[in-house]
């Protein structure tokens, strides 16, 4: 018979608990870690895509409100364009009409445009009689639709010659005549039109 003898010490059961304990431990921790890596990137991606789309809709809006805003500003200008094409007067006619009913030997002193249209036109003439010939020419012309003679005042002009024999008392009085002139404005810009046509 055969009889096994064992002369090696008998081996100590090694307690594995605590090494199983800790590798189920380090699992836990690193499936609770994994578990945590994805929420976070979920986050992460999530606040990514409301970012991205927060900057969508705010440059939606922008463009929205800057179409809007070159709306308004378009509505703006035509009707600053309206208004004016409605009481910007063309000067070149007017002034033609002033000048082409004072006489030859008359002058224009002054020449004064208020808004919206009144026109103040201060003239020296030699004749009184050429103070009313001009009113009456004014208010028959189509682009005034008012002319008032303000004041008709006389003056002695300065003698520009004082070795002259002439006496004071010989020299003819010079006339200043006003008028107040209320400017037809849309007769005004057609016969405008009709001259650069």
């Amino acid at each position: 018979m055969s009889a096994d003898i064992n002369l090696l010490p008998e081996k100590e059961k090694r307690d594995i608990t605590w090494i199983m304990l800790a590798g189920i431990l380090l699992v836990l921790f690193l499936a609770v870690f994994l578990l945590f890596q994805m929420a976070e990137n979920r986050q992460q991606q999530e606040i990514t895509e409301l970012n991205t789309r927060q900057q969508e809709l705010t440059a939606a809006l922008e463009e929205e409100a800057g179409s809007d805003g070159k709306e308004a500003q378009i509505k703006a200008h035509r009707s600053t364009l309206d208004e004016l094409q409605s009481t910007v007067i063309p000067a070149s006619p007017v002034i033609r009409t002033v000048a082409r009913a004072l006489p030859s030997d008359g002058y224009i002193r002054a020449f004064d445009y208020v808004y919206p249209s009144t026109l103040t036109v201060t003239v020296e003439l030699n004749e009184v009689n050429q103070a009313a010939d001009m009113q009456y020419a004014l208010g028959e012309a189509a682009v005034f639709d008012d002319v008032t003679m303000e004041a008709l005042n006389a003056y002695s002009p300065p003698s520009a010659n004082t070795e002259t024999t002439q006496a004071q008392n010989d020299q003819l009085p010079r006339y200043e005549a006003v008028y107040e002139i209320s400017v037809a404005g849309s007769a005004v810009r057609e016969e405008g039109e009709a001259v650069a046509d």
